[in-house]
């Protein structure tokens, strides 16, 4: 269960993300995605900061909020998380990008849930993009997998994750 003040610290991340997104660049539903992920993480009742980062996690690549507007409102762990889980805009290949990534979260438990929360979240419109992309899309998240097995099996996302993974049939 979480505290009165977690679920106002929730609530105030909520509210910071959606009027965030009047200046939203991405022309996909960022907002509904990342509450999704919030929620999802939420109900496993996951640590609030895990719940908070989720929420914001894509402000940075597709608004115009600062780092130090989400440290002035949710604290630098919140905004470490955040940052650890953006994409390097300056990194134009899509594979080197997600190394990049991927050794920015590698020893970070916290980010690494989140990152299995986007996956997840997102694996149901891998279906929409070229044969190309899907397979690139499936070889990184099967990469992720790999990788981070001993790290998370024990965490309750991970037999979702599993799941997700098996159906995309790599």
């Amino acid at each position: 269960m979480y505290t009165k003040e977690e679920d106002k610290l929730f609530q105030k991340a909520i509210i910071f993300a959606s009027s965030s997104m009047d200046f939203c660049h991405n022309k996909k539903p960022v907002l509904v995605h990342s509450l999704r992920m919030a929620f999802y993480l939420y109900g496993l009742q996951y640590d609030i900061t895990i719940v908070i980062a989720a929420l914001l996690h894509d402000l940075l690549e597709d608004t115009s909020v600062s780092t130090e507007d989400i440290s002035n409102a949710f604290g630098i762990e919140v905004t470490d998380l955040v940052m650890s889980l953006t994409m390097d805009p300056k990194i134009k290949d899509y594979k080197k990008q997600y190394i990049d990534n991927f050794s920015k979260i590698n020893n970070n438990k916290k980010a690494l849930i989140i990152r299995c929360a986007d996956i997840m979240d997102n694996a149901p419109y891998i279906g929409l993009a070229s044969p190309e992309i899907q397979r690139k899309v499936k070889e990184k998240h099967l990469y992720f997998y790999n990788e981070n097995k001993d790290k998370l099996c024990k965490e309750p996302i991970w037999n979702d994750f599993v799941e997700i993974i098996r159906s995309e049939k790599l």
